[in-house]
């Protein structure tokens, strides 16, 4: 990581004033979150009486709200305070109501309930180090026939391999993208976890996050080991990565994007065509039942 970046252990804690805005502004959430709304529309019916729903990383709040208009007895966690602050207010102004709660994922038992539906939207599955025990957890809370709704950023995506190849093309920068194509192979053929970084500009300063990778490959195989069927698997950010300004927007998350006539065009054509290439975007979306 570059020595001007500073690491960022609870990064949601700075993100959260704007984190909103960010999937409004940048093309490459926007276009994430658009494919995860459509996915939710889709799969996540209204509850019937009593039906309770898990928010899981729940951010400031959104598909807790929605949930909760749906008719289910909602709860929403996450371990930043800020981000649950905002989240409460939105409830608070819409008048719905959530139950939030400071809790991190590796302790979902603690909740000492069972949920009809789960969602960790917003690549949740980045932010843990052990995939095994999540959905082993997860599998206990969730009810038979329930839905389980997710999306992580793909080890194998085409923005990862459109960056190494910028990499390697610059002599300062080649051994570093060898070592990551190299780590890349390892975590895919292996199932092993690939430990990573989000590196974010912002006008306050320059900061990395670190984050967990796992091939898609080996999470289905958990999801199969832990009892849950898969339903759909979406991707998205497949062609949109080709265009410098859209890619790089996930990392200047303050940025301006010219062209925004011809973003918009990109990024539609690219839902349309996340339909078909589930496995090569930058984001996988899943949709999985307990059985």
């Amino acid at each position: 990581m570059p020595k001007d970046y500073l690491y960022l252990h609870n990064p949601y804690e700075l993100l959260a004033p704007y984190y909103d805005q960010l999937f409004l502004n940048s093309p490459f959430y926007c276009n994430t979150s658009l494919k995860e709304e459509e996915t939710f529309s889709k799969y996540v019916r209204a509850a019937g009486d009593g039906e309770k729903a898990l928010d899981i990383g729940c951010g400031t709040g959104d598909d807790s709200l929605q949930l909760a208009l749906l008719g289910y007895v909602t709860t929403g966690i996450d371990i930043s305070p800020k981000m649950l602050e905002i989240a409460r207010k939105k409830a608070s102004d819409n008048n719905v109501k959530v139950i939030f709660r400071k809790l991190d994922a590796k302790d979902l038992i603690r909740l000492n309930e069972t949920y009809n539906l789960a969602v960790a939207y917003g690549s949740f599955l980045n932010h843990i180090d052990n995939v095994e025990k999540f959905l082993s957890d997860l599998s206990s809370v969730l009810r038979k026939g329930g839905k389980f709704l997710f999306s992580f950023d793909n080890i194998m995506g085409i923005d990862i391999f459109i960056m190494l190849i910028r990499d390697l093309m610059k002599r300062q920068t080649r051994a570093r993208a060898v070592k990551s194509l190299m780590d890349i192979l390892n975590c895919v053929f292996k199932k092993i976890r690939r430990k990573n970084f989000w590196p974010i500009r912002t006008s306050k300063g320059h900061y990395y996050i670190k984050l967990s990778y796992w091939s898609t490959g080996y999470i289905l195989d958990n999801l199969k080991k832990n009892n849950f069927e898969i339903e759909d698997i979406k991707s998205t950010n497949t062609i949109s990565c080709f265009v410098p300004s859209i890619l790089m927007s996930s990392v200047d998350v303050e940025s301006n994007i010219k062209s925004p006539r011809l973003v918009r065009i990109v990024c539609e054509l690219d839902r349309k065509v996340g339909r078909f290439l589930k496995r090569s975007g930058s984001n996988i979306i899943i949709v999985c039942k307990k059985i």
